[in-house]
């Protein structure tokens, strides 16, 4: 009979307290003696328990699953989880039914049919001399099935494909490994190469340099534009002929032998004699700003206008050069250059929100004047540009001097324009005679309207501050290849 079905009877019946506990048996009341190590049929999470610990789980039913470990540490027993001490306690009080696995219980080592019949005392027990004879059968007839040796054995099992497919991978790994070698010897051997060819060329003499000779032809497209600025048919053919022939006329056509003697030649005249040409010269401001310096003159003849000797007037078809360009920015606080940060990002490439310089105090102006300096020489003064937020007025003089307008993105910025169609919205004329650029950070979309236009995209960074030059750099130089192409007189 298992255990564990003895001890839920006698939990049933209320009489626990017959069960003894007697060395290492567990006596059942004198009707069934076990011993504490036998397992019973029921398995828990790891393994079968032992009658003795079931039973230790049924005297300490009182207790809590931390105190009850402890107890049974304290008594050296083997321990019932605590999902298996709940099921163990519903079945022994009969709540419950479990599967149990009678043929793992071990049965106990001497069982009495009745306790009447025969007592304890008197238990059948097995004979050491009849246990010998048990175990020298077994060992007679049991026969091993499967050994060490055996378990490796593979019948009717080729393994030369595995064996061929590994020499072909050892193979081939050699190969790659003897195919890096060689190149990196000869990755080796031409970085030698190439520092011993380094090291011969530095240290080789070096030819003399040889001073080209001037072909003179900046020289004569110096002299060329000072001619065409003074005007007059005259200097426009000299122009000409000196584009042709050069300034010297060493290659110049000769003219006809004659049979008349070569007149005399004038005596020169009592002015000092002009200077060499310069090729670049600052631009005159005032009473004399379109008279052309004696660095303007030819060298071949005296600084004068055809028809009207001396005189240092100049033509009817010269065009006065010289004025200090504007640049309209809006007057909304929503576009992102207002008068409160254009100075500081036209004049120094550093972008401040007009809000944050409007905190500050700063008294917003209507016009001011800035000095470009970006993209000029060094040390040189720079050029004044005039910055405003107020269009000049209809007819006034000073539209020839626009040049650039920020677009803050709406129509009614230009409505007030002098071009045709300005104030409809047609913007076409306004944007081929005046620069736009859209100022916008440059990770946002570009509006709808502001893309059917034709002005140019200037994107700066929202955090990035030192790319702020960048931009302007790149502002300055689509403002001179505009003004280049319209051909303007302007000083920018």
């Amino acid at each position: 009979m298992d255990p564990l079905s003895l001890l839920r009877e006698f939990n049933i019946n209320k009489q626990v307290d017959a069960i003894k506990i007697e060395g290492d048996d567990v006596n059942f009341g004198g009707r069934y003696v076990f011993k504490k190590s036998a397992y019973t049929a029921f398995k828990g999470q790891r393994d079968y328990y032992t009658i003795e610990a079931v039973y230790y789980v049924l005297q300490t039913r009182g207790l809590s699953q931390p105190e009850y470990l402890k107890a049974a540490a304290a008594a050296k027993l083997g321990t019932v989880a605590f999902v298996d001490r709940r099921k163990l306690l519903d079945f022994l009080d009969g709540k419950t039914e479990l599967q149990l696995d009678a043929s793992q219980a071990v049965p106990p080592v001497a069982e009495a049919a009745d306790a009447d019949a025969q007592p304890a005392a008197k238990r059948a027990r097995i004979d050491d001399s009849a246990a010998a004879s048990v175990s020298s059968i077994f060992d007679r007839y049991e026969m091993q099935l499967r050994d060490r040796n055996s378990m490796l054995v593979a019948p009717n099992k080729d393994f030369k494909r595995v064996l061929d497919i590994a020499s072909k991978a050892c193979f081939q790994l050699s190969a790659l490994i003897k195919q890096k070698d060689a190149q990196a010897a000869k990755a080796k051997e031409v970085a030698a190469k190439q520092k011993e060819h380094a090291e011969k060329k530095e240290h080789a003499p070096r030819p003399a340099v040889v001073a080209a000779k001037p072909s003179g032809r900046f020289e004569r497209d110096t002299t060329t534009d000072a001619l065409k600025a003074m005007g007059g048919a005259g200097a426009a053919a000299l122009a000409s002929a000196i584009n042709m022939y050069g300034a010297a006329g060493a290659d110049a056509p000769q003219p006809p032998a004659s049979d008349k003697p070569a007149p005399a030649p004038a005596p020169p005249p009592s002015q000092p004699k002009p200077s060499a040409p310069q090729p670049h010269h600052k631009p005159h401001h005032g009473r004399d700003a379109h008279k052309p310096s004696s660095s303007q003159r030819p060298p071949s003849q005296p600084s004068s206008q055809p028809g009207k000797p001396g005189s240092g007037t100049p033509g009817k078809d010269a065009k006065p050069k010289g004025g200090v360009p504007i640049i309209i920015v809006p007057s909304g606080m929503t576009a992102m250059i207002t008068m409160y940060n254009a100075r500081t990002f036209l004049e120094e490439g550093r972008f401040e929100p007009s809000a944050v310089v409007q905190a500050r105090g700063v008294q917003k102006e209507t016009s001011a004047t800035i000095t470009r300096t970006i993209g000029k020489p060094p040390g040189s003064k720079g050029v004044p540009y005039q910055i405003t937020d107020k269009a000049p007025p209809a007819g006034s003089p000073d539209w020839a001097r626009v040049v650039a307008v920020i677009v803050q993105g709406a129509k009614w910025q230009f409505k007030d324009w002098p071009h045709t169609g300005a104030s409809s919205g047609n913007l076409v004329e306004a944007f081929n005679k005046v620069m736009g650029v859209f100022v916008h950070y440059a990770d946002e979309k570009v509006p709808a309207t502001v893309a059917d236009w034709n002005v140019r995209r200037l994107g700066l960074a929202r955090e990035k501050r030192h790319m702020d030059s960048t931009a302007l750099l790149d502002f300055y130089r689509m403002l001179d290849q505009f003004l280049m192409t319209t051909k303007s007189t302007l000083t920018y």
